[in-house]
């Protein structure tokens, strides 16, 4: 049965300060890359077959950073993405009330989509790419705990989904087939 491992880019500049430019071009901060550098030492033990990322700069950085001690490039997986905040992308880091309406698993805000729908998304990637390797996936935060919830078989209707930490490996054993099956029964 294949391990994957989910990693949470480590901190961006946005978690730290007003981010003027586009959400998928946030880089890493000086913390950020600390973190990448000090999860590059756990993975040389680990039996990584692939690597995946978002193609967001702060995955992607935080890829490269961690895998240097490994033979792996990561594999750049758009569908990896952050789940999009739409109209509140930029807004919601200073707003304590709309922090708390994107931690539902329904709610849309304006233009944006659903953590459903980014689980959706995700889970549409990872059944595309079904493998027998060990995977290590570099994503984000909310994206990856809705691919957990539902991977976890927890209720995400009576739940608040707040992003992982960054950085963190989060292991879970996941046998052929159950990305579909998960996207399945999510549709």
């Amino acid at each position: 049965m294949p391990t994957f491992w989910f990693v949470r880019h480590g901190e961006s500049v946005a978690q730290v300060s007003d981010w003027p430019g586009a959400d998928c071009d946030v880089p890493l901060s000086d913390a950020g890359r600390a973190q990448a550098r000090a999860l590059s030492l756990q993975l040389p033990g680990l039996p990584i077959g692939r690597a995946l990322c978002s193609t967001f700069l702060r995955a992607v950085e935080t890829a490269q950073i961690a895998l240097e001690h490994t033979r792996h490039a990561a594999i750049p997986v758009d569908d990896l993405r952050e789940r999009f905040a739409g109209d509140w992308v930029t807004l919601f880091r200073q707003d304590a009330e709309k922090r708390k309406h994107l931690a539902h698993w329904e709610f849309t805000p304006p233009r944006g989509e659903s953590v459903r729908d980014a689980t959706r998304r995700g889970l549409t990637a990872l059944a595309k790419l079904e493998s027998r390797d060990d995977t290590i996936v570099f994503a984000h935060g909310r994206l990856i705990a809705g691919i957990l919830t539902v991977l976890d078989a927890k209720d995400p209707r009576s739940l608040e989904i707040h992003a992982v930490p960054n950085c963190q490996l989060i292991e879970r054993d996941v046998s052929p087939g159950t990305w579909a099956r998960l996207l399945k029964e999510l549709s």
